[in-house]
């Protein structure tokens, strides 16, 4: 896990490095987005999270950006519990309340109105964890008595996205696709279909010189 981190590190610094040649017509992008469908290893549904991106290009296809995620679900996702009864003290029963911050490099292949991009990055979690402490059968019934405690939970691992945006309006807005993986681990992994809407524009843009 210590090498993937560095190497995603190594390869965010570097592309923050390339030379300045082909810059895009804006330098800036605000990118929102909601989350149609996810998966992980405790659940699956509709919407549960929404995010902002905010990203700087470096130039035509490489950008550097930030983002932030969280979930939009009041309770908490639950496990599958496995195995028997008594093997469960000490294992997530669920979470809630995660949130996501993103530190990523992106590359663009823009094409007419059109624009196909990837992403990695790390991203490192935020949220409470629910454990298991104690699983109690009732005599002479099959009801269990599951106990447990919420603890405040942090992880860092990797994301990765690919995606689609058609753009318009003289190319200062966009919407479409991507999809996203979260890796923290074998503990915790999260895949997403998410709908995004941008706005482009140029911020800090630097005059160009006088030559007269």
């Amino acid at each position: 896990m210590t090498r993937l981190i560095c190497s995603i590190a190594l390869a965010f610094v570097s592309l923050a490095a390339q030379g300045q040649k082909h810059r895009a017509i804006y330098n800036t992008s605000v990118q929102a987005n909601g989350t149609l469908f996810y998966f992980n290893n405790m659940a699956a549904g509709f919407a549960p999270q929404v995010g902002l991106n905010v990203s700087r290009n470096i130039n035509n296809r490489i950008s550097a950006g930030l983002g932030y995620h969280y979930w939009t679900l009041s309770s908490h996702l639950y496990t599958k519990r496995k195995g028997a009864y008594n093997t469960w003290v000490g294992n997530v029963d669920g979470r809630e309340k995660f949130s996501f911050l993103d530190a990523y490099a992106k590359y663009s292949m823009p094409f007419s109105r059109n624009r196909l991009y990837c992403s990695i990055g790390l991203s490192y979690a935020e949220g409470h964890t629910y454990y298991i402490t104690d699983v109690v059968l009732v005599p002479g019934h099959q009801d269990l008595i599951i106990n447990g405690e919420r603890k405040r939970d942090t992880y860092l691992g990797g994301v990765a996205v690919w995606g689609y945006d058609h753009l318009f309006a003289r190319k200062h807005l966009n919407f479409g696709l991507s999809t996203t993986l979260r890796y923290f681990g074998s503990v915790f992994q999260q895949y997403e279909l998410n709908l995004n809407i941008g706005y482009n524009f140029n911020l800090f843009k630097q005059k160009k010189a006088d030559n007269n």
